[in-house]
């Protein structure tokens, strides 16, 4: 950092200080807030919840500025490596509050520079007679990297750009898709919600990535579904998006080489990972998995072809009757594109010469009587059905309900109520909630704390019937305190929400404020009365999820020191999370979990059987992966160059489509630059987050799950699964994940086990 920088942000610091000293008279306040700093620095656990306005930004930089200069002067004075540790501990336990406030409360520009300024002088105390004393895992990612001044200006710039390219992505607006009634296999009920109010005929639905899928399975005209994809993708193709990306790209590639690593995969494999030193074997562990998803495709696809078979003849009635309508279809824009016989005709689904190919052919996804997994099916994809007609043929063959009839059954005052009852005594746990109104109204509306304590009690049974109320603790319970969590469903409101549906603009994220106290951040979709929401089941899936990830960090809060989290391997984090996700995974959670709001019935075990993980969930993840993995173990120097890549490629549109022939061979459909954009799927929040370059430890932590915990274990069907998974997860928890030899290799074990994982996969 040049000195004249320095200064600047120092100055900033300072007065700031001075500023926020002036109004800060309250003797109790500052007693309170010394109070969660001395607590902080020494990672012992608070044992009351916490006002977000406690964690008062400017009084905690000043005293972790003032606690810097008294190390430095500890380290002239005094050459003990346990003093020195003890005080650099401190120092960066306070940092780590520092940037919890940032997560509590939106960073501005003066928060930004003394952060700056805060890291600054940590990286000043790090000579090396210091680097010699401690180990450099303990010291965070930030300052770290940002030692060297070549490093943090390129860091710098590679955060500046990603929070650039994340802002163009959320500053897309909702499109709408207008069509005629009948064109969706929905209800009336749900046909209602989205009535077009200028023609009572027609529907106004809104599209994003967060409900394509749905559309497209739930919409029965091909070209309509086509149309779902152009508005899904087309307001990014004007951002210059793709440009930004290999902009990116290209700085990480610098980062990784000056760093010494082959490319940014390589780099993040060893920084953010438990599979440190297993680059090289990576690829190898990506085709064993890929092998096994292929599998699962064959299957689907071949299924598929059995069951368009079986239709064939309704199929060619049903296509004379839709040409001979005109559709007009509007945009948010309000122009109108017209659909006839005479157009698209080249993406007919119904067409028997679909693809060059008869669609009933026998050998149109390859040889199936040699018992391989289709190699040609997926390397030609002339071959495959475009990703608009697979997803509505996969739903018909799979018999899927519609999500609508299905989130009926979850209200969300009911499961947000139940979700903790029911998790409680899967994980032996006493929860007692906390009014918020007790911390002031500091949190945000709708934010639900609750103080958790372990239990230990040998004869709990799960049983959906059972209605003994878990929050009445009984005389043969014993409770050890562990912390707080802070549950923060919804997104903000603001005015204009209540004229239009707004985008989710991030994912659902987790984290700890100090040891002992974790919000979780659901950012799920607010409606308007909040009384209306229904969830989803992939909010339902979240809901699991980032729990997972909460009761975890409380767990490891009595094991580690506050700055040990900031270097939790990513997939050893995401591991948690996944054995949730599986939890959440059975009948008779869910069971409890529902509650049809109209007449209090229960989910039945159909519905479930419709959206319980299937074959597509492992291949969700891996394609996730695999498309991270990819596009950051490429050279983008050589890869994007125009002369490699398709002939006087000029426009932004066009400039990653030597990316997308590479990924094509991942999906069972075909995917090109006219169906399908990197930027409207979740491969911005990863692209612009730590996960960047470690996407695959979502794959790592699935693997891991499948491969470690039997199925038996996690159906919690009777009291001996149920304590079998107890004393299972409790061991893990046991694990030390910074010791390699007590935490194996998911990579290695792949490896080692090729036959076994195909099996068990």
């Amino acid at each position: 950092m040049k000195r004249t920088h320095h200064l600047s942000n120092k100055y900033i610091f300072l007065c700031c200080y001075k500023l926020r000293n002036m109004f800060l008279w309250d003797k109790e306040k500052i007693k309170i807030y010394d109070n969660i700093i001395r607590k902080v620095e020494n990672s012992s656990i608070i044992s009351y919840p916490l006002n977000k306005n406690y964690i008062d930004f400017f009084y905690i930089s000043y005293k972790l500025n003032n606690l810097i200069k008294k190390t430095k002067k500890n380290l002239e004075l005094n050459d003990e490596v346990l003093h020195t540790k003890m005080f650099l501990e401190k120092c960066l336990n306070l940092y780590y509050l520092l940037l919890s406030n940032i997560k509590l409360k939106k960073a501005h520009f003066l928060k930004k520079r003394i952060i700056e300024y805060s890291e600054n002088n940590i990286r000043s105390l790090l000579n090396n007679k210091v680097l010699k004393m401690i180990d450099q895992k303990m010291l965070p990612y930030n300052i770290r990297i940002r030692r060297e001044e070549s490093v943090e200006n390129l860091f710098k710039q590679i955060n500046d750009d990603t929070s650039r390219y994340l802002k163009k992505v959320n500053n897309v607006k909702m499109r709408h898709l207008y069509i005629p009634r009948n064109k969706i296999n929905m209800s009336e009920e749900w046909k209602n919600k989205y009535k077009y109010f200028l023609n009572k005929k027609m529907l106004k639905i809104p599209v994003s990535k967060h409900n394509y899928e749905f559309l497209l399975c739930e919409i029965n005209d091909s070209v309509i579904r086509k149309e779902v994809m152009r508005l899904l993708n087309e307001p990014y193709k004007y951002l210059n998006l793709n440009n930004d990306i290999i902009k990116i790209l290209k700085k990480r590639y610098d980062l990784a080489n000056i760093l010494g690593y082959e490319n940014w995969t390589h780099y993040c494999i060893n920084e953010f990972t438990s599979e440190k030193n297993n680059y090289k074997d990576i690829k190898e562990f990506f085709e064993i998995i890929k092998k096994r998803i292929h599998m699962d495709y064959s299957t689907i696809n071949r299924d598929m072809e059995l069951y368009m078979n079986k239709m064939n003849g309704s199929y060619n009635n049903h296509d004379e009757k839709k040409n001979n309508k005109i559709l007009i279809i509007k945009n948010n824009n309000n122009n109108e594109h017209i659909y006839n016989k005479n157009i698209h005709c080249d993406d007919n689904i119904y067409s028997n010469n679909i693809f060059g190919n008869n669609i009933y052919s026998n050998n149109i996804y390859g040889n199936h009587s040699t018992g391989h997994y289709g190699d040609p099916f997926y390397k030609s994809k002339e071959k495959k059905m475009s990703i608009y007609d697979w997803y509505y043929y996969y739903n018909i063959m799979t018999n899927k309900i519609d999500e609508y009839t299905i989130n009926k059954y979850f209200p969300q005052s009911y499961v947000l109520d139940n979700f903790i009852r029911i998790i409680s005594r899967i994980y032996n746990f006493y929860y007692t909630r906390v009014r918020n109104t007790e911390l002031g109204n500091s949190w945000e509306e709708n934010t639900i704390i609750y103080k958790i304590e372990r239990i230990e009690r040998k004869d709990r049974i799960w049983n959906k019937k059972e209605n003994d109320d878990i929050e009445k603790k009984g005389n043969d319970l014993s409770a050890s305190f562990l912390g707080y969590i802070y549950i923060i469903p919804y997104k903000n409101i603001r005015f204009k929400d209540y004229f239009r549906i707004g985008n989710v603009n991030s994912l659902s994220n987790t984290y700890l404020i100090c040891n002992g106290h974790v919000i979780i951040n659901y950012n799920f979709v607010r409606t308007v009365p909040i009384e209306e929401k229904l969830f989803s089941t992939s909010e339902i899936t979240s809901l699991f999820h980032e729990f997972g990830h909460a009761y975890h960090l409380l767990l490891l809060s009595y094991k580690y020191k506050l700055y040990n989290f900031n270097n939790i391997p990513l997939d050893y984090a995401e591991f948690f999370s996944h054995i949730n996700e599986h939890i959440g995974n059975n009948y008779n959670i869910i069971y409890n979990l529902s509650n049809e709001k109209r007449d209090n019935s229960k989910i039945n075990k159909h519905i479930f059987n419709s959206f319980k993980f299937d074959k597509l969930r492992l291949s969700h993840i891996y394609t996730q992966s695999i498309i991270d993995y990819y596009i950051h173990n490429i050279n983008p120097y050589t890869f994007f160059n125009k002369n490699n890549n398709y002939k006087e490629i000029n426009n932004d549109e066009k400039v990653l489509n030597n990316f997308y022939d590479l990924i094509n061979s991942e999906f069972p459909y075909n995917i090109n630059q006219f169906n399908y954009s990197l930027n409207s799927t979740s491969f911005p929040y990863h692209f612009s987050s730590l996960y960047a370059g470690s996407v695959f430890s979502y794959l790592l932590a699935e693997v891991r799950v499948r491969l470690f915990l039997n199925q038996q274990q996690l159906s919690l069907k009777n009291n001996k699964s149920l304590c079998s998974f107890q004393k299972n997860f409790y061991d893990i928890i046991s694990i030390n994940y910074m010791d390699k030899n007590y935490y194996p290799s998911i990579i290695q074990h792949v490896l080692k086990n090729k036959n076994e994982v195909l099996q068990k996969m």
